[in-house]
Order: structure tokens, then C-alpha cells, then sequence
């Protein structure tokens, strides 16, 4: 978590931003996309930054999570996951993959309709591969030089339009990427 620096307990906070990286861990959102800009500008405008592990959300607790900690910060605030298109479209040799990326989805869907009265917004960010920065990066894997990337700034700028317009998904993924997996949505064979 990172708390805007002189924060008094029980000041309204502008908004809250809790992240989850799919395919990485959850502290690179704090050094990683963007070199830290995720970060960066949510402590420019005084937001509290929280990167919670897999699975804090979920279970009986999970909706409560938000609730208690308004009580310590009173917030309007947003929860973002970074997902991966193979939760719009599922491929060959990747169907563990696919079913936790569909979940993850399907979560954040749930969680928001559950969060609506509460001054608490979800949104889902799919950015397709990601250069520089993540779990595709670190394998050290190479792409066909067809398959575009897209880069850790990019996506922290994706992570920041679903903020600021309450966007349920934000697609950043190259054109091709989403194109394809739409039309997997419509026509899965």
C-alpha cells in the first residue's frame, strides 16, 4: 500500500486504486509499468495505492474489504485488475490459463455490480503482451514479428482512463488482438 504522504487518519481521500496484476507480481505496479507511473500519479493527486494479493477480495469477507477500510479512509475510489485477452478468448494449450483469466473476468463483472451503490467502481484492463515489463517479458519468450506488443505505459495509461471514466473493460491490446478475440466471442470455432 502506498499512503499519500501527510495523511491524516479519517480524511477523505479523493480515491482509492487497488490493483491486480495478472501475469506478475502486484509490486510491479508500484515499480514496474511505466517505471512506477501508476504510482506516481496517484500520489501526484493524492490517492491511496493498494496492490492487494490474489484472492483478498473473494470469499464471504470480500465485499467487506472496501468497507473497512473507509472506516481508517473514507473513500469513492476504484479497484482495477490487469487481465489478459485470453480472458475474452481462449487458445490452444492454454485452457488453465484461459479458465483463470475467464474467472478473473467474470469477478470483476460480479464485483462491480455488487460494489455500484457503494461509491466503489471495478474495471478490468486486457493489454495483450506486454514488453518490458511483466510475466511475458521476464520468460524471456520472443513474439513472431507480426504480433504487436503493447508497453508498461500504455497500460498504466489504460489503468488511469478506466479511473477517470468508470469504464467496466478497457481493451489496450494492439487492434489485431482485439479484433481476433471478438471474433472468437461471436464465432468460438
Amino acid at each position: 500500500v502506498a499512503v499519500p504522504a501527510g495523511l491524516k487518519k479519517g480524511v477523505k481521500l479523493p480515491g482509492v486504486v487497488a490493483l491486480h496484476g495478472a501475469g506478475g507480481s502486484e509490486n510491479m505496479f508500484f515499480d514496474g509499468y511505466g517505471d512506477g507511473l501508476v504510482a506516481k500519479l496517484a500520489g501526484e493527486l493524492g490517492w491511496l495505492v493498494g496492490a492487494p494479493r490474489a484472492g483478498l477480495f473473494s470469499g464471504p469477507y470480500g465485499p467487506a474489504v472496501p468497507d473497512a477500510g473507509a472506516e481508517v479512509y473514507p473513500i469513492h475510489g476504484h479497484l482495477v485488475f490487469v487481465n489478459s485477452m485470453s480472458g475474452k478468448a481462449a487458445s490452444g494449450g492454454g485452457s488453465v490459463y484461459s479458465a483463470t483469466k475467464f474467472g478473473l473476468r467474470g469477478f470483476a463483472l460480479g464485483l462491480r455490480e455488487d460494489l455500484r451503490d457503494s461509491g466503489v467502481g471495478v474495471s478490468t484492463v486486457f493489454p495483450g503482451f506486454v514488453s518490458d515489463a511483466g510475466m511475458f517479458h521476464e520468460s524471456g519468450a520472443k513474439l513472431p514479428a507480426w504480433v504487436a506488443t503493447r508497453t508498461p505505459s500504455q497500460v498504466a495509461d489504460a489503468v488511469l482512463r478506466a479511473i477517470e471514466h468508470n469504464r467496466s473493460e478497457v481493451d489496450v491490446a494492439p487492434l489485431g488482438m482485439r479484433l481476433g478475440a471478438a471474433a472468437a466471442g461471436v464465432l468460438p470455432e
